[in-house]
């Protein structure tokens, strides 16, 4: 996800993703400790996406 994307969204919008982003974590987690096949790049794309989304959020609370 491109950083413009997430500033030209609202407060909303954000936290929606925020809570989408999250759930899809945990589920590649939950299939990675039942042993199912999930790409270890993908855990580390989606992780980087949190943080993106949580540090606009910050920005945009700060003003």
């Amino acid at each position: 996800m491109e950083i413009q994307k997430l500033r030209a969204m609202k407060l909303n919008e954000l936290s929606d993703e925020l809570f989408k982003l999250n759930k899809e974590l945990f589920e590649m987690n939950i299939k990675k400790s039942t042993g199912e096949i999930v790409k270890p790049h993908e855990v580390k794309s989606v992780k980087k996406n949190i943080a993106r989304v949580k540090t606009v959020i910050s920005q945009i609370e700060r003003g």
